[in-house]
């Protein structure tokens, strides 16, 4: 509807008078002309009379002469709001015929109302709302002071675990130059004592024991020369046995040959027991022989020298490896029975003490230094992590958890751990471990984000996300779930308070 005069004077009196709905700043920008023209804003080239504006028509295509109607979409209305702060309404919600003081405490926004004296006539509240604004921007700058000495607390402390993470890193580190220090010189050492261990093996072994491996290669040549001949005889044998089955399978007994008689009965009584008598006799002839090895071999240990530095461990070893073959192939040549050859070896072998000991020490230290090194990436990961915020401030909320009974579950989460969900049963649900702190652009609040959570039954795993708000205690305010299985907590916590947010000053109007 067009506007009477009445109400355009209202609006623009005369031509120094401020436009209804237009903030300070942009005042110049509606000036008329010499002949009480206007152009618009933004299209110059339209120059309307100055009396259109906000006469309740749109005349420009950027609706910039309406700033102080409902005519045009899109526009803003600002309200002065003398002795409180100003602000701006959508230009949808003027002369609506509601007083909205929370925007508009001066009731300017139903201007049209009060001009004609309609119900409701919005009464300037600024004063009134001021006062109670101001006390609770006292009330808040108390919490947010508070809250900042909480938070300087923490951040202070967490400077102090830093450093502390610092020295011992630094300690960890010399400590760790220092053991692969120690170790390349051990292993220098180890490598020195094996070179010179090793070095006249040979001419080391004393006379005895070089005459008893001749006396064992003696009774090698002298056994297998036995068998050689044991096989020759068997052979024999064999075809004299031959001889005598023809003999009686075709002998004639009508030829009544005493001597042929003899004999077949003699080569029967032979046949008779020849496997017993054979088989005896192998076996004390074997029996023999491996005595006669075993005691070699046995007694061999005897003939050891003293041990020296150069000799200690390595001549033994060296001995006992020569024993360990001669063993063997008495085993392989069925002259020595197999079981006493690992009682033999467990007696026999000799540790050298020295080089023992020293590759222990040195293996010692290389799990010391295995160790060292895992807590140092550890500790350089740490402290380069950028996931404790802003001056490394949840070093010092570590295991620190907040939890609060809403509803039917129990919420919790802890700083740098894992928020859950439990209900009434204790059952517990995995709503994310940490992963990330944000703080968002242009906002107080401080974004704790929680992922890998317990994955929902046919549906996506479950994450959190914690708004911390400024206050001067830990407490869970709210839990939503605005996204199935995305949940939303709301927190006050002294770590969002930012110091540049408190308010310094009441804000007093002058006008008032």
């Amino acid at each position: 509807m067009k506007l009477s005069n009445v109400a355009l004077l209202a609006l623009l009196g005369h031509s120094s008078a401020k436009v209804l709905g237009v903030a300070p700043e942009d005042q110049a920008k509606y000036q008329p002309d010499a002949n009480n023209n206007w152009a618009c804003l933004n299209h110059p080239d339209i120059v309307i009379s100055f009396d259109q504006i906000n006469d309740d028509i749109c005349d420009c295509p950027d609706n910039s002469d309406e700033p102080g109607t409902a005519a045009c979409p899109g526009n803003s209305f600002y309200c002065e709001n003398k002795g409180h702060i100003p602000g701006r309404l959508p230009s949808s919600r003027v002369n609506d015929g509601v007083c909205d003081y929370e925007v508009c405490c001066d009731g300017s926004d139903e201007w049209l109302l009060s001009e004609k004296g309609l119900v409701p006539k919005c009464e300037n509240k600024c004063k009134e709302i001021n006062a109670k604004y101001v006390k609770e921007q006292k009330r808040l700058k108390s919490i947010k002071e508070a809250g900042l000495k909480i938070k300087n607390h923490l951040v202070e402390k967490a400077k102090k675990l830093t450093t502390q993470l610092g020295q011992e890193l630094q300690k960890n580190e010399e400590q760790l130059k220092a053991i692969e220090i120690k170790v390349a010189e051990d292993e220098k050492k180890l490598a020195a004592l094996l070179a010179s261990s090793s070095t006249g093996i040979e001419e080391a072994i004393p006379e005895e024991i070089a005459k008893i491996q001749n006396d064992l290669k003696e009774l090698e040549v002298k056994y297998s020369a036995a068998f050689d001949a044991i096989n020759k005889y068997v052979a024999n044998i064999a075809i004299y046995k031959q001889l005598l089955e023809t003999m009686k399978a075709e002998y004639n007994p009508n030829f009544n040959d005493p001597a042929v008689k003899a004999a077949i009965r003699s080569f029967e009584e032979i046949t008779a027991n020849e496997g017993e008598t054979i088989d005896e006799k192998s076996r004390t002839q074997l029996a023999s022989g491996k005595l006669k090895f075993s005691d070699v071999i046995s007694n061999l240990g005897e003939y050891r020298p003293q041990s020296t530095p150069q000799s200690t461990g390595t001549l033994s070893s060296y001995i006992d490896s020569k024993l360990r073959l001669a063993k063997l192939w008495l085993i392989d040549n069925g002259l020595l029975a197999d079981s006493s050859f690992d009682s033999y070896q467990s007696s026999s072998s000799v540790d050298n003490a020295e080089v023992t000991l020293l590759q222990n020490i040195v293996n010692k230290k290389k799990t010391e230094l295995n160790k060292l090194k895992t807590d140092i990436n550890q500790l350089r990961s740490d402290l380069a992590s950028s996931n404790y915020g802003r001056h490394d401030i949840l070093r010092s909320l570590k295991d620190t958890c907040i939890s609060n009974n809403l509803g039917e579950y129990t919420y919790e989460f802890c700083f740098n751990g894992q928020a859950s969900q439990r209900d009434r049963n204790g059952q517990s649900t995995n709503l994310g471990k940490f992963d990330n702190i944000k703080y968002p652009d242009n906002s107080d609040s401080v974004i704790l984000n929680f992922e890998h959570g317990a994955k929902c039954w046919s549906g996506p795993i479950r994450r959190a996300s914690v708004e911390l708000v400024c206050d001067d205690h830990d407490e869970i305010l709210l839990v939503s779930e605005p996204e199935r299985c995305e949940y939303f907590f709301k927190v006050s916590s002294p770590i969002a308070c930012a110091e540049d947010k408190i308010v310094d000053d009441e804000v007093v109007r002058d006008e008032l």
